[in-house]
């Protein structure tokens, strides 16, 4: 069976684009198009656009498309849609300028030299990004740039990833220090502070939980991190030192109102986990089965329920668990 296509509603905006996204006010568009004579490499343009009339296709009713960078790798919209971010003249390790602009491709400025992408706090106050970027070392040095005037602070060095917290009052990054020897170190940077401070050494992952309440940490590891302690930093203690809550887990993640988290376990029999759940508030722990496959999930915002995949061949199948702690 075929379906018909009505290509009276339809009209070309622009060819050869590889990535493209949807401006804030739905009159517009930001894509990446195939540079002229250089197949390997994309032009970043800025289109305006107005539905067509009732019975018209004229091409006169799209703006024309204006260029905003050469050489372009990643590009994005800030959450509000107030600001649009994206990487031109990219040398040959996939790094370039970080550059921002307003909304509709105005007062573009540069503020990044070397990187390969960037990220934009969550309430659209700031943004962040790995500058003077190394592809052979895998890290930069971690810059921030508050909107709309400010000038970019570097914050550290050696880092190869970082992570806003929910709403942009905190930046978190790993950072190596090779002195007086080597670690890998998580860093938290509170945006109304002068500068971060180091939270715990020897770090293996990180994560906030949904609304900024903690900071959780996996550290103390062995069998190649994937036996760790889990740490919690509560947001509005910074003073007070993690806490260790929970010994050997793999993965973790919190429930969306906070007050639980979904924990796995790496089995040393075969490749299964275990699961079980934490309930931050009680410091109740319960597990709920055995030899799954990742990741389980909450079905509930308040993590009272759960969904897992058991590997087990005398049991194998989907399962839910419920009435938890």
């Amino acid at each position: 069976m075929a379906t018909g296509v009505d290509l009276g509603k339809s009209w070309r905006l622009a060819e050869q684009v590889g990535d493209y996204q949807p401006g804030p006010d739905s009159r517009s568009a930001v894509f990446a198009r195939r540079a002229e004579g250089s197949p390997d490499k994309y032009d970043l343009f800025l289109a305006g656009f107005a539905p067509p009339m009732p019975g018209s296709k004229s091409p006169e009713e799209i703006l024309p498309a204006k260029k905003l960078g050469s050489q372009s790798g990643f590009f994005s919209f800030s959450p509000n849609g107030q600001w649009l971010g994206w990487i031109e003249g990219k040398k040959s390790e996939g790094a370039g300028q970080v550059m921002v602009a307003k909304a509709d491709g105005t007062a573009a400025r540069k503020i990044g030299d070397l990187a390969t992408d960037f990220s934009f706090a969550p309430d659209s106050t700031a943004v962040a990004y790995l500058d003077s970027y190394s592809d052979a070392a895998r890290s930069g040095v971690i810059a921030v740039t508050t909107l709309p005037e400010g000038k970019p602070r570097r914050i550290g060095n050696r880092v190869p990833n970082f992570s806003w917290g929910a709403d942009g009052r905190f930046l978190a990054f790993l950072s190596r220090f090779v002195k007086p020897v080597y670690s890998v170190d998580l860093m938290l940077y509170p945006l109304a502070e002068e500068k971060p401070f180091k939270v715990n050494t020897g770090v293996f992952g990180y994560g906030f939980s949904p609304h900024n309440r903690h900071l959780f940490l996996r550290t103390n590891c062995i069998r190649d991190g994937r036996a760790c302690d889990l740490y919690q930093l509560d947001l509005d203690k910074l003073k007070e030192p993690p806490k260790k809550i929970l010994e050997g887990i793999y993965t973790f993640k919190a429930s969306d109102d906070e007050q639980r988290l979904l924990v796995t376990y790496a089995r040393v029999d075969l490749e299964a986990f275990d699961v079980a759940v934490y309930n931050l508030r009680t410091g109740e722990r319960r597990t709920i089965d055995q030899r799954i496959l990742l990741p389980p999930m909450f079905t509930t915002s308040d993590g009272t329920q759960v969904i897992y995949l058991v590997t087990d061949p005398s049991r194998a199948g989907l399962y839910v668990a419920d009435r938890l702690p």
